[in-house]
């Protein structure tokens, strides 16, 4: 037991640094960058009118929450979801839209297209076959050819990946690190899909639920371990360490400190959860 705790240790720290090298080297210099205050400060003269209704009907249909390996998290309909004549309405929405140019607007469309292209891959590969709902969005790839890294969708007239979309986009331009609360990636330990589309009017707002929702799931989020005196991280605290840091006062725990219902004490011990990254499949 010692040696396969052990094991599983170096296992979860080598795909650590490997996740962090690899979200880092996606990084992109685009001329632009907007803090969280700069970005708000926008909202006000974006589109007071929701401009991905489609989408939240879509996720009002086919969402809902359920227990899965005791992990509480939002659960797709895949296969209703992917014949529902909204979802093709609104992936062609996100394939012929301009990339907005009002930051608020900008950074909902990234959110919302990045969730709905990774919907959209899921629910093809269920109902080809190439998945199972019992397997993980992973087993699309290879350890050469991830599927984070393939071309999968169209957004804004290019056939980009989701790493394009993540941290080429969103991550390299909005230095906000409440992003990793609204991006889903079809997992159970992702933080979960919200009900609604994100909308740039109200978009600082609904970042900050999407968070604070996040944070105390005591199942994935952060929880505590058997010894009083530890917590336990989602992984994702720990490959994208460094955007929680510089979004807070310096600590991944001042971070959930700002957007929990709790308080950590500084001096706790840290552990993670294991990561599962099975379907977030309703069954």
């Amino acid at each position: 037991m010692i040696i396969e705790a052990m094991l599983q240790w170096l296992a979860d720290a080598a795909f650590a640094a490997l996740a962090r090298w690899n979200a880092d080297r996606s990084l992109v210099n685009h001329g632009l960058s907007y803090t969280v205050a700069e970005w708000c400060a926008t909202a006000d003269d974006a589109s007071q009118t929701d401009q991905h209704a489609l989408w939240t009907e879509c996720l009002r249909r086919h969402s809902s929450t359920a227990m899965v390996r005791g992990i509480r998290t939002t659960v797709i309909d895949y296969c209703a979801l992917g014949e529902d004549e909204s979802f093709a309405l609104y992936l062609k929405q996100l394939a012929t839209t301009e990339t907005p140019k009002n930051p608020a607007e900008h950074l909902a469309f990234l959110l919302n297209g990045y969730n709905a292209i990774c919907i959209k891959i899921v629910a093809d590969a269920l109902r080809s076959g190439e998945l199972a709902a019992d397997d993980s969005i992973r087993d699309l790839g290879s350890n050469l050819s991830p599927i984070w890294k393939r071309p999968v969708g169209l957004l804004a007239g290019k056939n980009v990946s989701l790493d394009q979309i993540e941290h080429g986009h969103v991550r390299s331009i909005f230095k906000d690190a409440r992003v990793h609360g609204c991006l889903n990636c079809a997992s159970v330990s992702c933080p979960d899909l919200p009900d609604a589309a994100f909308e740039a009017r109200n978009l600082n707002k609904t970042m900050d639920e999407r968070i604070s929702k996040w944070v105390d799931n005591p199942t994935k989020g952060v929880g505590r371990a058997d010894n009083a005196n530890t917590v336990l991280l989602s992984m994702i605290f720990r490959w994208f360490e460094k955007d929680f840091v510089e979004s807070s006062d310096g600590t991944v725990l001042n971070f959930i400190n700002s957007h929990a219902s709790f308080a950590l004490d500084s001096n706790v011990n840290v552990e993670y959860f294991s990561y599962d990254w099975g379907l977030n499949a309703k069954t």
